[in-house]
């Protein structure tokens, strides 16, 4: 599953909207008139916190906006990421079925870390060969004929061979 990272921008954005709806107050300017000097003081504080916390983990601009998922390594040191397939170039034993962290930027780079270290990859192409389609010939079934005695059964004797007649 692929996360965006929240960029400061957003963050703001999202706590501005939390403060204005947990307090009613609309996004007109009837409600921007509304917005006390201590409303503005608690928004700036929120956002302050929300950007330190940015910096205080040490997140650049290149680790805020990009994309983000967790990956697991395959037995055969094969990552998958948006219906693309990666190798692992030098991969070791511990790294089976193990989580890595995928990082995609918008420019198209792509990072592949495992506990803070960087792993080397290749992208290839998997084709796997489709199956053999067996064709098979489908038999109708008829319902079997009801059974009609010949005329020399027992059965078509009549009442005489009973004694009836």
């Amino acid at each position: 599953m692929r996360h965006i990272v929240l960029s400061t921008c957003l963050v703001i954005c999202v706590a501005l909207q939390s403060v204005l709806w947990s307090e009613a107050v609309s996004v007109t300017e009837p409600g921007n008139a509304g917005l006390s000097s201590e409303r503005l003081q608690r928004i700036n504080a929120m956002v302050q916190r929300h950007v330190d916390e940015h910096r205080i983990a040490g997140a650049g601009q290149d680790d805020i906006f990009c994309l983000q998922g967790i990956r697991t390594v395959n037995n055969g040191y094969i990552i998958k990421w948006t219906s693309r397939t990666f190798v692992l170039s030098r991969p070791s034993l511990t790294l089976r079925q193990q989580k890595v962290m995928v990082r995609e930027w918008f420019d198209g780079r792509l990072s592949f870390r495992f506990k803070g270290k960087e792993l080397e990859y290749k992208e290839v192409e998997m084709v796997r060969p489709k199956p053999a389609v067996r064709v098979l010939a489908i038999k109708i079934r008829r319902k079997p004929p009801k059974y009609i005695p010949p005329p020399t059964h027992p059965w078509k004797r009549g009442p005489v061979v009973l004694g009836l007649r």
